[in-house]
């Protein structure tokens, strides 16, 4: 926006400056006149920082003919030389006009001096150290807007932080420059170094007991004075390798000392034992093939030996944990085991030979011999060794089992186990008696489709003689000296055959073939039930077979009973297929359908009128059965709490009796059979009463009156009172109605009089006597 111009050629120019802000734009024009006289030539230097307290020249040399006027902002500078030197406190521009006798225009120009402020820098006096101590280099207070650099940087933390620290290993001389802006302080400080060293080479060394350690060290200066703490056990106290041979764990220091100078390192010695007695028992033992040993050694305290760790080699024959301090071992043959005992430094090494003798194999001639069934076989030990404790396993078919020579007679091929003794140790041996079956089949009952085919013999051995016949004749069987001929019987066949083996007795032997005929199904036909009702669907096959039931339109098998009970909640059709004829190759399937048609259900309840739990014994009750659907030609039984039918029809009345609760039990049946029931209970309240023995009829309308006091279901039969005569004072069948004390509208003298009430109660009828003071 503030455009430079340079007038290099005479004339008048217009320079036009235009805005665009948007879709606005504004523009303004200047006149711009340059003469032809020759401006005035003059130096200035570029804009300069200065560190306060510097002076700078702000000119150039002199130009022929040129005047120079100089003025400052802030104001208070004036000079008419060509190249004046300034030293401002602050930040000052500089301005120059420049004249000369040709141009009466002056030439203009400007310098800006900018001032820095000197940063201040405070380094910590020279300093006397030990090496290996450390040392703050100086006591600066940051600030933000200077940068510090020391120097050297070696062995410093940080080389451009205000206050560093040192730690030299001789004597150095730190420098630190401190720059703002133009100034740049520089102090130094130097750190004389006195060389000093003890650093043991190791800090922790492990012996076992009664072993001995060198300690070494690195001393410096030659000859600086050294002394080693505690001698306990130290084959000298100074110098920079000592012997050492604690009998516990202990720290040894070193502490070196030059004048000035102390320093002090340290060495953690850990004192190691094994128990006293590591020998393994047995030694050298010997064990038979087979057999196990265990390889201990004596106890010992493990608390003071909590961090001990064995290993057993070889792994060779070990039946417990190789890291175990005793050993359970098997091995096949001689084998000598080494545990191994490390505790921290200590090591030891514990050998014992365990020496197998192997097992000895007993021989039997002949070797795996074959009989016939029912045949028998000589058998011989032919072992020269003393056999002991001899026995054959199984005693099956032999005729002793603790002799050389037994003879032979399983009725099945069996391997006989010889077991026995040498010299102590187990002697084994095995021999097979192969007895071979009679060449015969199994007696058999084959079933076929008819119309297919069947193998009689599938896997026969046709190394063997074979001789067929069929019963009735079976024209199929073409070829009857084959192992395993393939027939297609028409009618249920017997077929029997003779096997030679060439070894045994020729065997003979019967195969009946049974042929399935085409068969038949039956079902149950369609039927209705109610919801929520279950039953039984039947099918009927003809021959052996099998059943698959299925609701129809799902392959998926819900039954495989003849008999399916089924509880529909809607409509549904039943698929049963019946396979018949063998399992493994069935002849066909019969499949039929049976719809069971779901019947809608409906509910019932009872409505008693008058509308209440609660009522009277004896009170009479209308009872309603109310369906919803509304059915017609519908049925009524009423039952009460005891089972007892009390009624049919759509609506009764009862009047209940029992107490504390009767209950009412309707069950409905509707038009195609189906059934509901409902319930309906009542608190029943029995009658009571009672009999005031006195009464004071004068008149106060405080018992005025004899009454008889009730509530509930009570009928008055009738009320009588007698005097003394036994003549009637009152009678009367209102069971509201009460005695006033009078006769014929006289009163009658304060007496005892004689009452007799017959009440009806839901229970029956009840007489009361008794007798009332009159008292006036």
């Amino acid at each position: 926006p503030d455009p430079q111009v340079n007038a290099r050629a005479a004339g008048t120019y217009e320079l036009i400056v235009q805005l665009t802000a948007g879709n606005c734009l504004l523009k303004d024009t200047m006149i711009l006149t340059v003469r032809n006289e020759q401006a005035p030539q003059f130096s200035i230097i570029d804009d300069v920082q200065i560190c306060r307290g510097s002076f700078v020249n702000i000119g150039g040399g002199p130009g022929p003919g040129v005047n120079y006027a100089w003025t400052s902002s802030p104001p208070g500078f004036n000079s008419n030389a060509n190249n004046p030197a300034v030293n401002p406190t602050e930040k000052t521009t500089y301005y120059v006009s420049a004249t000369n006798a040709v141009c009466p225009l002056a030439s203009i120009d400007s310098v800006v001096v900018d001032v820095s402020v000197p940063p201040v820098i405070n380094v910590v006096a020279d300093q006397n150290i030990c090496e290996g101590d450390t040392v703050i280099l100086a006591n600066n207070i940051p600030s933000s807007s200077v940068s510090y650099q020391w120097n050297p940087g070696t062995a410093l933390d940080f080389d451009t932080i205000p206050n560093p620290t040192a730690v030299p290993k001789t004597t150095t001389r730190y420098t630190l420059t401190a720059t703002r802006g133009a100034c740049e302080v520089m102090k130094s400080v130097n750190i004389n170094v006195t060389e000093i060293e003890a650093n043991i080479i190791r800090d922790s060394v492990g012996l076992c007991l009664g072993e001995s350690a060198n300690l070494n060290a690195s001393i410096r200066p030659a000859g600086a004075s050294s002394i080693w703490t505690p001698a306990e056990a130290l084959s000298t106290t100074s110098g920079s390798s000592v012997m050492a041979n604690p009998t516990d764990d202990i720290t040894y220091y070193l502490e070196v000392t030059v004048p000035g100078c102390v320093r002090v390192d340290s060495v953690f010695v850990e004192v190691d034992s094994l128990p006293a007695d590591l020998s393994i028992m047995p030694q050298d033992t010997t064990i038979c093939q087979g057999s196990n040993v265990i390889l201990v050694s004596p106890t010992y305290d493990p608390v003071y030996y909590p961090d001990i760790d064995f290993m057993w080699i070889p792994t060779t024959g070990q039946l417990t944990g190789d890291s175990l301090y005793n050993l359970v071992v098997q091995p096949n043959d001689t084998t000598t085991y080494s545990r191994i005992t490390t505790n921290g430094a200590c090591i030891d090494t514990s050998m014992t030979t365990v020496n197998v003798k192997p097992i000895t194999v007993i021989m039997v001639d002949p070797a795996n011999p074959t009989i016939c069934q029912g045949g028998n076989v000589d058998l011989q030990i032919t072992n020269t060794e003393m056999l002991e404790e001899l026995e054959w396993m199984p005693a099956t078919g032999l005729t002793c089992t603790d002799c050389l020579d037994p003879t032979a007679s399983p009725q099945s091929t069996v391997q006989y186990m010889i077991s026995a003794k040498v010299n102590g140790c187990p002697a084994q041996g095995t021999v097979a008696v192969n007895v071979l079956p009679d060449p015969s089949l199994p007696a058999v009952k084959g079933t076929v489709c008819k119309g297919t085919t069947i193998s009689l013999n599938p896997g026969g051995n046709p190394a063997f003689t074979y001789a067929w016949s069929a019963s009735p004749a079976d024209p199929t069987l073409t070829d009857p000296t084959i192992s395993s001929p393939v027939v297609t019987p028409t009618q249920n066949t017997t077929y029997t055959v003779t096997i030679d083996n060439g070894v045994c007795d020729p065997v003979t032997t019967a195969i009946e073939v049974e042929v399935v005929e085409d068969a038949s199904l039956e079902l149950t036909e369609n039927l209705k039930i109610c919801q929520g009702d279950a039953t039984t669907l039947s099918a009927v096959g003809t021959g052996t077979g099998r059943y698959f039931w299925t609701v129809a339109g799902d392959e998926r098998v819900i039954g495989i009973d003849p008999d399916l009970n089924v509880s529909p909640s809607t409509t549904t059709t039943y698929e049963v297929a019946y396979e018949y004829g063998p399992a493994s190759r069935p002849c066909g399937t019969l499949t039929m359908r049976v719809t069971v048609t779901v019947l809608d259900n409906f509910d019932v309840e009872i409505q008693a009128n008058p509308n209440a739990t609660t009522i009277s014994q004896g009170q009479e009750v209308t009872l309603s059965a109310i369906t919803s659907p509304a059915l017609t030609n519908a049925t009524y039984v009423w039952t009460d709490q005891s089972g007892a039918e009390v009624g049919t029809g759509q609506n009764i009345s009862v009047k209940p009796t029992n107490t504390p609760t009767a209950s009412y039990t309707v069950i409905a049946t509707s038009a195609d059979g189906c059934t509901n029931s409902a319930t309906i209970s009542f608190t029943v309240i029995p009658p009571s009463f009672s009999i005031p023995n006195a009464f004071t009829p004068d008149g106060d309308g405080v018992n005025d009156i004899f009454r008889l006091i009730y509530s509930g279901n009570v009928e008055l039969i009738s009320f009588q009172i007698f005097d003394r005569r036994g003549s009637i004072v009152f009678e009367t069948t209102n069971i509201d109605e009460g005695w006033d004390g009078t006769k014929n509208g006289k009163k009658m003298p304060s007496d005892v009089y004689v009452y007799l009430i017959r009440l009806n109660l839901p229970t029956g009828e009840e007489i009361l006597k008794g007798d009332v003071t009159l008292i006036r």
